[in-house]
């Protein structure tokens, strides 16, 4: 993940100043001109020798990772999944375009400048980055375009420029549900704020529509109800007014079957200064049957693996019910807008819900992989001891991240309720009693209790030795690569907190001359099982103080950032340049799809409406009608005789049909035939010797 920083206020704005107006003959008196205007003149007018220096920067930019690409190949696939895919294509497409506009209202704009004139290079950043701006680099040249504009003053979803009182206000007002809503955008009505739907904003809105459209398309090529139901209700909610019309939705979501995976809708806060704000982000994927059932054997543990760690802390915890939560693991196809992340991958969704309805977590197995670097094996370069080297495998990465994201769950949660700390008989929850460190005590048990759990399963002998091994050697060179990152992240900070208490607790050693790690794998043993006790019984009492106190052990605040104290941050830092030396680089993961066929770019394959017109689908049905008249001559037809036909066969032949007419009421005595066994009884009637006539030709 990588969380954009917002731009200061030395990035200047590109303004077209100091040029001769039209008709100005006469020289003007020389306004005071600062730097900024002549910044700003300087970037418009780039020499070709300058725009080699704005091409290195990018140069630079593009060089900080490496760039993952997972390929999809629509051929195995049935003709009715590959028109699926195909118009999900094309939704995905949309998506990007929404999540650009949200940006930055001129970014399609920037888009298509960089299309008619950047370079390669150029076309590859904005691709790359959702935008023209380096993430790494703050330098007003380091961007796609050459025009290099500003990078705004604000996500679209907000006012322009809005001021924090004007944001107190938002909150205060009686409209706050709407406003605060993440599927509305604020506008300013004089002193008043407006909730805007995004279907009636005029920038949005006719995207958000096409987006609406798409999906209904996909409605009638998909083969699975359950994920019609989806699709229908997702329209819907896009071309609502309501603040909040995704509730529908979303639950079809957590009931979704079948093998297709789709997520969608403007659910992405993370991008958002406040969080508040929901940017566009879609997912396509197919579920890995194999790894859902791994995934599945380990959620249904959960309860045993929570009674361990009851056992651990000597407490009852609460244990999660099976039905409570589904999880599913996927292969992306693909990935758009917010959910394609410019540096990382995600690697699971979760969608929470009320606690009558059930929730739901996919992992994305193939997202794990691709970012587990290839050449992660040169991660040995970190670690001192040979044998550790060879254990570090592709395999222990995605088990490791895969128990990590089921610990997520494992109580105590955020949200779980717990007694007040301060108001004696009153409840609270994790979450809030441990308040702004929360998110990296969370972080930090999740990891903690992933190799604890690990050690726990080999002591019961459902892994050996030699893996456990391999978890801990991997989870070394996973936990330092984390740290490549600035700490303003709770991963980054939960990693480097999790090294320096190792370190502490001697399971792990570093040697300063070659700048390598070294672990004591029975030490390592007891130092995950008593940093897991620790930590989880901050979380049940939630001791706020002890939390802080955790914290600032191997964290520390210099110039409102965050950073790992010293010692522990040279040792980060050698450890980031030995992965740079050993040409680790993050990871940026892109989707492409191949094969899919000619016509499915076309949305319009869809008068596969006029089929369900045919539900007189029987070929048959056609030449009936037009030989209406000749129904007694093509009676070569078998389907019929059962309506039609029986009735027919005797004014077939010529001579029982004069009486048949005659004795017109009497045919439902035909019909009735089997009351012939009372052929005893018809003596008794007159009329009915004359019913024997046609009973012998009937013979």
């Amino acid at each position: 993940m990588f969380s954009i920083r917002h731009p200061h206020a030395s990035l200047l704005p590109l303004v077209l100043l100091g040029l001769p107006g039209c008709g100005q003959t006469e020289k003007p008196t020389k306004p005071p001109i600062n730097t900024s205007q002549l910044r700003a003149v300087a970037a418009a007018t780039l020499s070709e020798e300058g725009d080699r220096d704005r091409q290195k920067l990018l140069q630079e930019e593009l060089a900080r990772c490496v760039e993952q690409t997972l390929v999809f190949s629509a051929r195995d696939l049935g003709a009715d999944d590959q028109q699926l895919l195909a118009v999900l294509h094309q939704a995905v497409a949309v998506v990007d375009q929404l999540n650009l506009l949200q940006a930055n209202p001129k970014m399609l704009a920037y888009q298509d400048e960089v299309q008619q004139k950047g370079s390669d290079l150029d076309r590859s950043m904005f691709r790359r980055n959702h935008g023209p701006w380096c993430l790494g680099n703050e330098d007003v040249r380091c961007c796609a375009l050459r025009s290099m504009p500003p990078r705004g003053s604000g996500p679209y979803a907000w006012p322009e420029a809005m001021a924090q009182d004007e944001y107190g206000r938002i909150r205060a007002s009686g409209n706050s549900r709407a406003l605060l809503s993440p599927f509305t955008l604020v506008r300013r009505q004089g002193r008043q704020f407006q909730a805007l739907p995004m279907i009636k904003d005029p920038l949005l809105g006719p995207l958000v529509r096409k987006l609406a459209d798409l999906l209904r398309q996909a409605v009638a090529v998909a083969t699975e109800p359950s994920l019609q139901d989806f699709l229908r209700a997702r329209a819907a909610a896009l071309t609502s007014t309501d603040p909040s019309p995704y509730a529908d939705g979303d639950r079809k979501w957590r009931e979704l079957k079948g093998r297709w995976e789709v997520v969608v809708g403007p659910h992405d806060l993370r991008d958002d200064p406040r969080g508040i704000k929901g940017r566009f982000s879609m997912v396509v994927g197919l579920e890995d049957e194999a790894a859902t059932a791994q995934v599945t054997l380990l959620r249904n543990n959960m309860p045993r693996l929570t009674t361990w760690l009851g056992q651990l802390v000597r407490k009852r915890l609460p244990k999660p019910e099976k039905s409570r939560e589904s999880m599913r693991a996927i292969q992306v196809i693909l990935a758009g807008g917010a959910a394609r992340r410019p540096l990382g991958a995600d690697v699971a969704l979760v969608l929470s819900a009320p606690p009558t309805e059930q929730q739901k977590k996919v992992v994305m197995v193939n997202n794990l992989r691709a970012m587990v670097p290839q050449d992660q094996s040169r991660g040995k370069q970190v670690l001192a001891d040979a044998r550790d080297q060879e254990q570090v495998t592709e395999e222990a990465s995605v088990h490791n991240d895969l128990l990590v994201e089921v610990c997520r769950e494992i109580a105590p949660t955020d949200d779980m309720e717990i007694k007040d700390r301060k108001n004696k008989g009153a409840k609270t929850t994790v979450g809030q009693a441990l308040g702004e460190t929360a998110p990296t005590v969370a972080e930090l048990k999740a990891r903690v209790l992933s190799l604890w759990l690990a050690n726990e399963m080999r002591l019961r002998k459902r892994i050996t030795d030699e893996q456990l091994r391999q978890r801990f050697s991997t989870a070394l060179v996973q936990t330092l690569g984390l740290l490549r990152r600035d700490l303003h992240r709770a991963e980054a900070r939960a990693a480097g907190l999790l090294l320096g208490l190792l370190t502490d607790a001697k399971a792990l050693t570093y040697d300063e001359t070659p700048g390598r790690w070294a672990i004591d794998h029975p030490k390592m043993r007891r130092a995950v099982r008593t940093l897991a006790k620790r930590v989880v019984s901050i979380q049940l009492a939630g001791d706020r103080d002890a939390a802080a106190k955790l914290l600032a052990s191997h964290l520390t605040e210099k110039g409102g950032r965050v950073q790992l104290a010293d010692p522990l941050d040279r040792r980060r830092l050698r450890a980031k340049e030995s992965f740079m030396q050993a040409k680790i680089r993050p990871v940026v993961v892109t989707y492409k799809v191949t094969d899919l066929p000619a016509v499915a770019p076309r949305t319009k394959p869809q008068p596969r409406k006029p089929e369900p017109k045919k539900p007189s689908k029987p070929a048959a049905d056609k030449p009936d009608k037009k030989a209406a008249p000749k129904k007694p001559d093509k009676k070569a037809e078998p389907k019929k005789p059962d309506k039609k036909v029986a009735p027919k066969k005797p004014d077939k032949k010529a001579e029982p049909k004069k009486p048949d007419k005659k004795a017109a009421p009497k045919k439902p005595n035909k019909k009735a035939e089997p009351k012939k066994p009372d052929k005893p009884k018809k003596p008794d009637k007159p009329k009915k010797p004359k019913k024997s006539k046609p009973g012998n030709p009937g013979k």
